[in-house]
């Protein structure tokens, strides 16, 4: 689950990148707006370009060891990046953030042991052992077979 929320938040922050681009390229059609009203809402799209590009540098830190912080901070800027660049830039932040919750749950199952890797699994050595017992009669080649510990030694 870390890898999958570490690729989303990667796929996520260049979706959300290509959308503040495209934003920033139709900022400047309201004509009714001053020169204030424009930088501002351009000093907002430069800071979600800002947000999603951190959304993809800790997305690619969730594969590390601590994917719990950085899936948190995924999300942090996922949501920051969304508020600061409007609707087209949310929808594209939308999957780094669910990224960003996937990477927090892997961590999370993780570090408890609950999704170790193959790899990193020991074998077990125990081998099964049978319900049935087999005993060599002492009257000759017959074997015979019966439960362990159903009956005592004595009555064999």
């Amino acid at each position: 689950m870390r890898a999958l929320g570490a690729i989303l938040s990667v796929v996520g922050g260049i979706a959300a990148v290509a959308a503040t681009l495209i934003t920033l390229s139709f900022a400047p059609v309201d004509v009714n707006a001053t020169a204030a009203e424009l930088d501002a809402a351009i000093a907002l799209v430069w800071m979600s370009v800002i947000c999603a590009v951190m959304c993809m540098i800790f997305g690619m830190l969730a594969l590390g060891s601590n994917a719990v912080l950085a899936g948190f901070f995924v999300i942090f800027f996922a949501v920051a990046g969304s508020f600061a660049g409007g609707i087209f830039v949310g929808a594209a932040s939308t999957m780094a953030a669910l990224g960003g919750v996937l990477a927090v749950i892997g961590g999370f199952l993780h570090e408890r042991g609950t999704l170790a890797d193959a790899a990193s699994r020991k074998p077990t050595n125990k081998v099964p052992q049978p319900r049935l017992q087999l005993i060599h009669t002492p009257a000759g080649a017959t074997v015979t077979l019966r439960p362990r510990r159903l009956l005592p030694q004595s009555a064999v």
